[in-house]
């Protein structure tokens, strides 16, 4: 199979939907004939495997994805009409429609891939109403016209079914993946020694971006009541994001500054030294990544939007992991013996797991040795790109609307 991926994105920053889009365009580009990638940048290591086009993409806020969108659908007609292509594969972004359209019309099938709540990213921008309506109607369009969706959690494909009962896109659940060549377990002392780290100090670390549903100021607080009971504790929160500053007045309300570091974003390869480097990793959801569907959002095995990435590198380096109790997360752990789950927007709950680490560390340890052989089974990209090109499969055999 020949693919045209769409990426709107700098691949060469350190970051989540970045690692996703990497590791998924790897393992393409290994299983398929041919991997056409079109993205503002990309690793020079990865474009030996691929062939990449540079989107020209604007650095002004708010015109990044306008600006992309425009010359992607330029390029990608271009490039259709000269080579032979199979399948578009893109991110679902604003503005994607015009690509959409360009490859419905040079007879392309399109499958469109849906990371989060579409409804919640739209509200979180704070966008006028003329704006938003624009984008819903850009939304019905691109669904309409799609040949598949692939969506990374249950709860945004039942999203999408409420959204656009009528748009007859084929959809699919197909998870995120970790790569696990890259988040893999390394040596503690080893890795703690190569980033600088105090080696007789006990670890906490949160990898990933600091966004509003990560429940980082929960962290925070839970982690000021656990240092009463377990003074040798660090707590390293490894990336960055719009809740910066937020998150770095609440370090100084808590009088926190000495025990705690905040990295600002690494490498992908940095990051696994820092999840090597931890007694335990934490990823303290909040609320706010349940899905909107849910009417108590603090049951337990509540759906996210969203899928947890981080909870599956966690498990891929091998560490103990300490999590909220919503489905994909804590319950997904918990109920399978692999880490221990906690009530979200509870920062109580959230420390007296933390100090029970500590206090009796090897229950956890246990569990981080399955959740390593369960991360090494089953959440390696091979079985996501598997769902990927049997949905494409699909697609290119099937017509919108049928």
């Amino acid at each position: 199979m020949r693919i045209a991926y769409l990426a709107p994105f700098n691949l060469e920053l350190p970051a989540g939907h970045v690692a996703h889009v990497l590791g998924a365009v790897r393992e393409l580009a290994v299983r398929t004939e041919r991997v056409t990638l079109f993205a503002a940048t990309c690793p020079v290591d990865l474009r030996a495997q691929l062939d990449f086009k540079a989107v020209p993409t604007s650095s002004r806020s708010g015109l990044q994805s306008v600006s992309f969108g425009a010359a992607c659908a330029a390029m990608l007609g271009r490039h259709l009409l000269k080579r032979s292509t199979d399948l578009v594969y893109t991110r679902y972004f604003k503005s994607v429609v015009a690509s959409v359209a360009v490859a419905k019309a040079a007879g392309v099938p399109v499958v469109v891939e849906v990371n989060s709540s579409i409804v919640n990213e739209r509200r979180n921008s704070a966008i006028g109403s003329m704006r938003a309506n624009l984008e819903e109607l850009e939304e019905r369009v691109v669904f309409a016209t799609a040949n598949g969706a692939v969506c990374v959690t249950r709860a945004i494909e039942l999203e999408l079914r409420r959204r656009h009962p009528r748009a007859g896109v084929l959809s699919a659940v197909v998870e995120n993946g970790v790569d696990t060549h890259i988040y893999r377990p390394l040596d503690r002392a080893l890795s703690r020694f190569e980033l600088g780290l105090e080696p007789q100090l006990k670890y906490v670390v949160f990898a990933g971006a600091f966004q509003v549903w990560q429940g980082i100021p929960d962290l925070l607080r839970a982690f000021a009541t656990a240092r009463k009971k377990v003074s040798d504790v660090h707590l390293l929160l490894v990336g960055d994001g719009v809740e910066r500053q937020r998150i770095l007045q609440l370090i100084d309300e808590l009088n926190l500054g000495p025990a705690v570091t905040v990295t600002g974003f690494q490498s992908e390869r940095d990051v696994a030294k820092y999840i090597a480097s931890a007694d335990l990793c934490v990823a303290p959801y909040n609320t706010d990544a349940v899905d909107d569907a849910e009417v108590d959002k603090r049951r337990y095995g509540a759906r996210m939007r969203g899928s947890p990435l981080k909870v599956m590198t966690y498990m891929a380096c091998g560490r103990a992991i300490i999590t909220t109790h919503l489905a994909e997360a804590g319950a997904y752990l918990a109920e399978r013996g692999l880490g221990v789950a906690v009530p979200p927007d509870n920062p109580d709950a959230l420390a007296a797991a933390l100090v029970a680490h500590f206090e009796n560390p090897e229950p956890r340890e246990t569990m981080a040795r399955r959740a390593l052989d369960v991360a090494r089974a089953e959440l390696g990209w091979s079985a996501a790109v598997s769902g990927y090109l049997e949905l494409a499969r699909q697609a290119t055999q099937t017509r919108p609307g049928r």
